[in-house]
């Protein structure tokens, strides 16, 4: 059993993605979330294997969430989306 952790500021975004994920009968999703802060919260209370995280999140966002994220001591497997507008992202 695989255990992912949704982050996206966009509440159709994660339920999409969670309903084809609950599909899937070797995958779990345990939290969600739509804000950068809590997405590191939520992975260091739940320690998913993985997690979908947005770029464009709230509060700290999502690119700084996921340089957090991987100086956790068991980071987890992360898989990102790029934002609709990539000039607000220069550094990507």
């Amino acid at each position: 059993m695989k255990t992912i952790l949704l982050a996206d500021s966009h509440t159709i975004v994660r339920a999409g993605v969670r309903k084809i994920l609950d599909a899937v009968p070797d995958f779990t999703v345990v939290a969600e979330t739509n804000e950068g802060d809590e997405t590191v919260a939520k992975v260091r209370e739940h320690q998913p294997d993985c997690v979908l995280i947005g770029c464009a999140l709230p509060e700290m966002g999502g690119l700084e969430a996921t340089r957090r994220l991987i100086r956790l001591p068991s980071p987890p497997k992360l898989s990102g989306s790029a934002p609709r507008r990539m000039d607000q992202y220069p550094c990507i």
